[in-house]
Parts: structure tokens; C-alpha cells; sequence
């Protein structure tokens, strides 16, 4: 009688597929939630949904603008909102992908090198990751009040995460049962 070879899987290759799907499917399940708290964060700015939006520093303009920047922006036919002027300030908010040693980094954010515009669009020597500090914060020598709006957000995104973690890492066993199940 001849001997069969065993049929035993190679177990470095399946755990090797196994970490690549837990791994990909996590990177999706976290790309995904950058994704949609971008879009929720520039909907709400749009929306003046931020409590710094509402607080009114201009008596005489009745807003958190002052009268002579509101009077700037309709002399350019821009938007009256806080934050909205021309677009380029939302419009520059994007996803960025990081890959680390040990894995990816998502962030909701500017690109650093991305300068800020003026009302007539034209490029500015300041970077929109420092106008959003001074805005986020204000600037007592530029006359500037806070408007916070990005920490506001981020608690928001912080609060769900425990939660999205716990449904990304059922969505991980699922993926790696069907691999499994599926022979790798």
C-alpha cells in the first residue's frame, strides 16, 4: 500500500492571508469612517452647526463677523457664512493616508502645504492648517475671537470611536471566517 501525502494546509501561508484580510478590512472599515465624519464635518459647517458659529461677538453685525469683513465679502460677492467665504477653506478639508510599520493612519485634515486664499482667490503666504489655528483659537493682536470647530468635531469623532472599533473588529472576524471557510 502507498503512503499518502498529508493534506495539511501550510500554516504560514494561512495566517499570512488570514492577518492580510483582518488587516485590509480594517484599513476599509477605518477609511470609511474618515470619509463619512469629512463629509459630516464640512456639512456642518455649511450648516453653521458649531455653537462658536452662534455666538454673537459683532452686536452691530449681529454675528460672530464683524461688520467691516461682512461688508469685504459682499463688495467680492461671497458667501456671508463663517468659514464659507469663497469654498476653499471646506474645500480643502480631505481623508490623508499614512502607512506606518505597524500599519495606516487615517486623518481628517488639510494637506500642510495647502496656502490659504484671499476673496479674490488668490494664494496667501499662510498655510490653511494656521488660519484654522488662529480660527480654532482666535488671535487677540489680529482682533480675531475663536471659532472652535475642529475640536468640537473631533470629540464628537473621539465618542464614536469605541464603538466603530467594536463593529470593525466584527467586521474583521466576518472576513476572516469567509477566508477561512473559503479555503484562504
Amino acid at each position: 500500500m502507498k503512503r499518502k501525502k498529508p493534506s495539511c494546509p501550510d500554516l504560514k501561508a494561512a495566517l499570512l492571508a488570514l492577518g492580510t484580510t483582518a488587516r485590509r478590512t480594517a484599513e476599509a472599515g477605518v477609511l470609511v469612517f474618515a470619509q463619512a465624519h469629512r463629509r459630516y464635518f464640512i456639512e456642518r459647517i455649511l450648516d453653521q452647526d458649531f455653537r462658536s458659529f452662534q455666538v454673537v461677538f459683532y452686536p452691530e453685525s449681529g454675528t460672530n463677523l464683524s461688520p467691516r469683513w461682512l461688508a469685504r465679502k459682499a463688495a467680492k460677492d461671497a458667501d456671508s457664512r463663517t468659514m464659507i467665504a469663497t469654498g476653499h477653506y471646506i474645500a480643502q478639508i480631505k481623508v490623508f493616508r499614512r502607512d506606518l510599520q505597524d500599519g495606516v493612519q487615517f486623518r481628517v485634515g488639510f494637506h500642510p502645504s495647502v496656502r490659504a486664499r484671499d476673496l479674490d482667490g488668490k494664494t496667501q503666504d499662510i498655510t490653511l492648517n494656521r488660519v484654522a489655528r488662529v480660527l480654532e483659537h482666535g488671535s487677540h493682536k489680529m482682533g480675531i475671537p475663536p471659532r472652535p470647530h475642529w475640536e468640537p468635531h473631533l470629540k464628537l469623532m473621539r465618542k464614536e470611536a469605541s464603538a466603530v472599533r467594536v463593529r470593525i473588529a466584527r467586521r474583521v472576524v466576518r472576513e476572516v471566517r469567509k477566508a477561512i471557510a473559503g479555503g484562504l
